[in-house]
C-alpha cells in the first residue's frame, strides 16, 4: 500500500496545532495507529498499538466502574423488589371486635408512617388481609389489638410478587415470632396459636425476612448493566459531558457573567435545602432572600449600563419575553405534575396565574411581581441619567425604605401558607441598588476595591448572615432578624456585591468552584423539585442500610435534586432560554 500524507489543523487549549498523521505501512502495524508528528512541538508522540478498551488504565477504570454498578444494581435489587411484601393474611379469630395492625421496617425502627390498620369483628374465623403496598420489609409486628381476650391463630401468610408466598403454621410462629409483655400467655392448642393478651399494646415480632431468591432480578439484570457500562462508559461519559448544563458550566457565553455570582445562587439553594432538612432551621429565609436580591442585582445591570434601553420597547420586550421564557415552562410542568394530574383544578389554575403559592412556591408570585415592577423602576433610573449616580442611588434607597415601611399586605399582598404574605419588593429593590452601586458608577480598575478586601468583607458577612439566620449563638435565639426583611435583604445585596468585586480572590475562587456553580445553573429546577425528592428519600427510609440523619436527609436529597435538575434545566429550561424566536 503507497504512503499518503494527511495534514490537518487541531485545536487545542484555544491554539491550532498543526499535525501530520504518517500510515503505517501493512505488516508493521494497525494503520490507525502510526506516528504523529506535531509540528509546533518538533517532536514525535509514541504510536498507539492497542485499541482503548485493552489499554491497562483504561481497562481497570471501566472494570472498577462495571464491579461499581454490579453490586449497587444487586443490592438495590434486594432491597427494592426481592424485599417487598405485597401483603400479609392472618386466618385468625378474636374474641371481640377490635383491629389488628401491621408496623414494618427495613433497617430503621418500627414507626407510624411504616403501619396500616385493619378492623375485625370478634367471635367468627376469617382472613385478615392487610396491604403494606408493596414496601421493602426486613420484619415485621403484627399489634393483635388493645382489648384484653384471647385470640386463635390458625396461620400467618405473607405474599409477595417477586416470589413464593411465606407461610407460619401455629407451631413455628409459637417458635420463631417474639412476644411483648402485653401478651400473657402463647401455646399452641390443636389446629391454632392460642394467644391470652391483657389489653395494652399486645404484639408478636416476626423473625428477619431474607430476601426472596430470584436469580433473575438479583444477577443478571444487574450483571446485564454492569457488562453496558464496561463497554459504552466512554461513550456515556461524553454524552454526559455534552448535557447543556455542563456546557454552560464551563462557557455560559456571555462576557459580563460573572462565575462567583453562580455560585451565590448555588449558596442560595443549599440554604433552602439546609431548612427544609432540619440541618440549620431558620436559615432558608437567608437563601430565599439571597435569590430575591440576585434577581435585582441581575436583571438591573444592563440598565445600570445604559439606562436609555428602559425607553426601547423592542428591548422591554425581549425581555419580558425573556423572563417568561424563563420561568413558565419548568414551573407550568411543575404544577402540573404536582397539583393538577391530582385533581386540585381550581388550585392548579390560581396557581397557573400566580394568585396562590402554596408551600416553597410562594415565592414565584413575589418575582413575578418584582419583573411587572422592574420597567417603572428603571424608567425612574432613566429620568436621572443625566444626574449625578448619586441621585439614582438616592432614589432607589428612597423607593427600599418605602417598600419597607408602608407596602404591606393592605396595598399588596400573596397568598402562600394558608395567609395574606407581604411583598418582600424591598429585597428586590436592594439588588437593583448594588447593581448601579457595580455597574452604573464609572469605576477604574485601580480604584476598585482590592480583591482581597472585598473577599474577606464577603466573608465575614456571608458568616455573619448564616449565623444570624440559624441563630447559632445561644444569645442571639430569642432575636428573630427575619422579622426586618428589608434590612436583612440589604445585606444579602451588599453580599452579592462584595461577591462581584472579589474577582480573582480566595472568596471568588470558593464561590466560583464548579460545584457551587453547577447548582447555581440549575437551581430554579433545583429549588422547584427538591421538595420531591425529599419525599422520596423519607420514603425510602426504611431501606436506608444508615439511620437517615438531617445529615443524610441534606446530601441525599441534595444528590437527588442535582442529577433530577439537571435533565430538567437541559431538557425544559435551556431550551427556551436559548431560543431566538
Amino acid at each position: 500500500m503507497a504512503s499518503r500524507l494527511e495534514f490537518y489543523p487541531v485545536r487545542h487549549q484555544k491554539r491550532v496545532l498543526n499535525r501530520i498523521r504518517f500510515p503505517v505501512p501493512p505488516g508493521d502495524g494497525p494503520e490507525t495507529f502510526g506516528l504523529i508528528y506535531q509540528a509546533s512541538a518538533g517532536k514525535s508522540l509514541p504510536a498507539k498499538g492497542l485499541p482503548s478498551i485493552m489499554r491497562p488504565s483504561s481497562f481497570v477504570f471501566r472494570l472498577v466502574a462495571a464491579l461499581a454498578v454490579l453490586f449497587c444494581l444487586h443490592y438495590l435489587a434486594e432491597m427494592i423488589c426481592l424485599s417487598s411484601r405485597f401483603a400479609l393474611v392472618a386466618d385468625c379469630r378474636l374474641g371481640a371486635d377490635d383491629h389488628l395492625v401491621l408496623y414494618w421496617r427495613f433497617a430503621n425502627h418500627f414507626s407510624e408512617k411504616a403501619s396500616m390498620t385493619k378492623a375485625v369483628t370478634g367471635g367468627e374465623r376469617q382472613q385478615v388481609k392487610i396491604h403494606p403496598k408493596d414496601q421493602s420489609i426486613r420484619q415485621f409486628r403484627l399489634d393483635l389489638g388493645e382489648k384484653a381476650q384471647t385470640i386463635e391463630l390458625y396461620q400467618l401468610t405473607i405474599i409477595s410478587h417477586f416470589g413464593k408466598q411465606r407461610i407460619w403454621q401455629p407451631e413455628e410462629i409459637a417458635r420463631a415470632f417474639i412476644p411483648n409483655a402485653d401478651v400473657s400467655t402463647m401455646a399452641v392448642k390443636g389446629d391454632h396459636l392460642r394467644i391470652i393478651t391483657k389489653g395494652g399494646d399486645p404484639y408478636l415480632i416476626s423473625p428477619k425476612l431474607p430476601p426472596y431468591e430470584n436469580i433473575g432480578i438479583s444477577w443478571l439484570l444487574p450483571l446485564t448493566f454492569a457488562a453496558l457500562t464496561f463497554v459504552y462508559l466512554p461513550d456515556m461519559a461524553e454524552t454526559l459531558r455534552r448535557l447543556p448544563v455542563f456546557a454552560d458550566l464551563r462557557d455560559k457565553g456571555n462576557p459580563d457573567n460573572i462565575a462567583a455570582l453562580d455560585g451565590v445562587r448555588g449558596l442560595a439553594a443549599l440554604a433552602v435545602l439546609a431548612q427544609h432538612t432540619g440541618v440549620l432551621p431558620g436559615i432558608g429565609s437567608f437563601g430565599v432572600y439571597l435569590f430575591f436580591a440576585l434577581s435585582g442585582f441581575l436583571l438591573a445591570r444592563p440598565f445600570c449600563r445604559q439606562p436609555e434601553r428602559a425607553a426601547d420597547s423592542a428591548y422591554m420586550r425581549r425581555y419580558i419575553l425573556r423572563r417568561l421564557k424563563r420561568i413558565l415552562p419548568m414551573y407550568y410542568l411543575f404544577i402540573t405534575v404536582t397539583v393538577l394530574l391530582h385533581g386540585n383544578y381550581g388550585a392548579a389554575l390560581r396557581h397557573y396565574l400566580f394568585l396562590q403559592g402554596d408551600g416553597h412556591l410562594w415565592t414565584l408570585p413575589q418575582e413575578m411581581f418584582f419583573y411587572a415592577i422592574l420597567p417603572l423602576v428603571v424608567l425612574g433610573m432613566l429620568a436621572l441619567k443625566d444626574l449625578p449616580k448619586i441621585f439614582t442611588l438616592f432614589f432607589l434607597l428612597a423607593l427600599i425604605m418605602v417598600a419597607a415601611s408602608h407596602w404591606g399586605t393592605h396595598i399588596v399582598n400573596f397568598y402562600g401558607y394558608g395567609t395574606s404574605l407581604p411583598s418582600r419588593v424591598g429585597i428586590f429593590l436592594a439588588g437593583m441598588f448594588f447593581a448601579c452601586c457595580y455597574d452604573g458608577i464609572p469605576w477604574k480598575e485601580e480604584r476598585r476595591m482590592p480583591g482581597n478586601i472585598g473577599a474577606a468583607l464577603a466573608l465575614a458577612l456571608l458568616i455573619a448572615l448564616v449565623v444570624l439566620s440559624a441563630k447559632l449563638i445561644p444569645v442571639i435565639k430569642t432575636i428573630n432578624f427575619l422579622t426586618w426583611p428589608a434590612s436583612y435583604g440589604f445585606l444579602c445585596g451588599l453580599l452579592i456585591f462584595l461577591a462581584a468585586l472579589s474577582s480573582g480572590s480566595m472568596a471568588d475562587r470558593l464561590l466560583a468552584n464548579p460545584l457551587l456553580r453547577w447548582i447555581g445553573i440549575v437551581g430554579f429546577s433545583f429549588y422547584l423539585v427538591h421538595p420531591l425528592m425529599l419525599d422520596m428519600v423519607k420514603g425510602m427510609a426504611l431501606v436506608w442500610p444508615v439511620p437517615l440523619t438531617s445529615c443524610s436527609k441534606f446530601f441525599l436529597t441534595g444528590i437527588a435534586t442535582l442529577v433530577v435538575s439537571s435533565f430538567t434545566y437541559s431538557f425544559v429550561e435551556r431550551p427556551f432560554i436559548h431560543q431566538k424566536r
